[in-house]
């Protein structure tokens, strides 16, 4: 199975098959010398013009293209090097990829750690495809693909050509006639011909990341944290190919160093693989804002059985002046408290320079100034709007900085059902779930579990497993109890068979999670799920 250069991981499958017609455009995108042309057009003929026949009816992510060549490679025996394995994602991403604002609807399924993410859908249309096709794959992938509406119907055909089981397994409708009565809608919703991506190409630019970056990010289970890559062109690997270094430190005082490679994919789509100083292994994807110079995304331990993760932002240094992050995240009133700012090209300001949106709110001291970091004391008074607030440093404003409320209501555990998977030995090693309880302050409507409820900053809750009982004689909680520190959750079952179980199932079941703090309480689900054996499926 092929690998990303520098980073291994493969996603699912959605296919293209041959069109007639070709869009109409003002250039060749792979002229003869391009590795594109050598190395497709046996099978995607060229036109009159050169246009490649069913490549150039589709565009995708770099993660959807990773899968279709994969998919080339493995079913259809395109004889594709592992030396042009990489070069040939690099020109499809260049050339067909998602806009950033396009990318950013599917950031989500970009990253590949252990993923709590919830797909939900949004309206009536997203429920009939939800109901189609996400038994099998998830609603992001089919975002990730831009087709043509002969496309989207070839799609369809490349499930009924070669996933014919689709129909008995869907037998709780007609999916060949539902299915076929998508394609039009899914045209609209993901249409390859996008003035909004046709504008952002036309005024795309090539970056040079080469310099310092300042990180700020927040680490489920450790915290928010500062740092910086440093970044270097390396020439030897190729255009868009980098040499990243990174120092991320921690409020307790924790330093995490790592080194490793990326590549930039269409100008604006970062990947990363990086090791630690123990041994481990990171990646990261984010996604660029050129006009501001900084990254947005996620990075994660390759090994998931601690669910290591964090999100985070960089800026270039010489960019334009920008907050990145502010935390605590939540203020109470009646109090002062300790607000650190991180950002890049930071001005020197006193207090009075740092204002906030909402009255009530006042800078008194500011301990510490500097172009990355801003340390201040802010006193809130007891009589202070609640809610989201936003501070400005000077003439540099950073909208939704952080909240305002009068007391903690409640907690909640969060994710609210998680997903942890046992393991099957050194290749598949067990997944967990980074629990993290917050505070609950009641919004204006005075009740806690409304839409107006204020979320607060994680508290230091104690924790413990209980019984989610689903059945008579439910004793999932016998073999999936263990210690849980600091709100992670690892199963320590396997994949084989327990002799003494109902049917000799596995370590598996539901559960709860629960949270306490000063008297509240919260509790979360817990899945304890088998392997995922096909991780490449998403």
């Amino acid at each position: 199975m092929r690998e990303f250069k520098p980073i291994g991981f493969i996603l699912g499958l959605l296919g293209v098959f041959i069109l007639a017609g070709t869009p109409v455009r003002g250039e060749v995108l792979f002229p003869d010398g391009s590795m594109i042309k050598q190395k497709c057009s046996a099978c995607h003929k060229p036109d009159p013009q050169g246009n490649l026949d069913v490549l150039e009816h589709t565009r995708k992510s770099t993660e959807e293209w990773k899968a279709v060549v994969d998919r080339m490679v493995r079913l259809n025996s395109l004889p594709l090097e592992n030396e042009n394995f990489h070069p040939v994602i690099k020109e499809l991403s260049d050339k067909l990829c998602l806009s950033p604002k396009e990318m950013e609807a599917v950031a989500y399924l970009n990253s590949d750690e252990n993923s709590q993410y919830r797909e939900i859908p949004k309206d009536k249309l997203e429920e009939r495809i939800f109901t189609a096709c996400v038994r099998c794959h998830t609603y992001g992938k089919i975002v990730s693909h831009k087709n043509t509406p002969e496309q989207w119907a070839e799609a369809r055909n490349l499930h009924l050509g070669y996933y014919p089981t689709v129909i008995p397994q869907m037998r709780e409708m007609d999916w060949a006639v539902e299915s076929k009565d998508l394609i039009e809608p899914l045209a609209k919703l993901f249409p390859f011909d996008n003035p909004e991506w046709k504008t952002w190409m036309q005024n795309r630019k090539a970056v040079d990341l080469s310099g310092e970056w300042t990180v700020a990010g927040y680490q489920p289970g450790m915290g928010f944290y500062e740092g910086t890559y440093v970044i270097k062109a390396d020439a030897a690997a190729g255009k868009d190919e980098y040499l990243i270094n990174k120092e991320l430190r921690y409020g307790n005082g924790k330093v995490l160093k790592s080194s490793g490679k990326g590549t930039l994919f269409s100008q604006f789509h970062l990947r990363y693989a990086l090791s630690n100083a123990d041994k481990s292994l990171t990646e990261g994807v984010f996604d660029l804002k050129a006009e501001d110079m900084a990254f947005q995304g996620k990075w994660w331990d390759v090994v998931q059985d601690k669910n290591v993760y964090g999100n985070e932002s960089f800026a270039k240094a010489g960019s334009t002046a920008k907050i990145l992050c502010a935390y605590p995240e939540a203020l109470q009133t009646g109090k002062t408290h300790k607000v650190t700012l991180i950002g890049a090209n930071l001005p020197g300001v006193k207090a009075a320079d740092i204002v906030f949106s909402t009255p009530g709110l006042t800078v008194t001291k500011v301990t510490q100034t500097g172009a990355t970091k801003l340390v201040c004391d802010v006193n809130v008074k007891a009589d202070a709007g609640t809610g989201v607030v936003g501070v400005k440093v000077g003439t540099i404003a950073y909208d939704n900085a952080m909240k305002v409320y009068a007391k903690m209501d409640a907690i909640k555990v969060l994710p609210e059902i998680g997903r942890a998977r046992v393991s099957c030995g050194p290749a598949y090693p067990a997944q967990g779930v980074q629990f993290v309880a917050r505070g609950i302050s009641a919004g204006p409507d005075g009740k806690v579990g409304t839409e107006d409820d204020i979320v607060l900053n994680p508290v230091d809750a104690k924790w413990s497993l209980a019984e989610e009982k689903t059945r008579e004689n439910d004793d999932d909680l016998k073999y999936l109890t263990t210690s849980v520190a600091n709100g992670l959750y690892t199963p320590i079952t396997t994949y084989g068979p327990i002799p003494e179980r109902v049917q000799k199932v596995e370590g598996v079941g539901l559960i709860k999670i629960v949270a306490s703090y000063n008297k509240l309480e919260s509790s979360s689900r817990l899945a304890v799920v088998p392997t995922d054996f096909i991780p490449q499926i998403k």
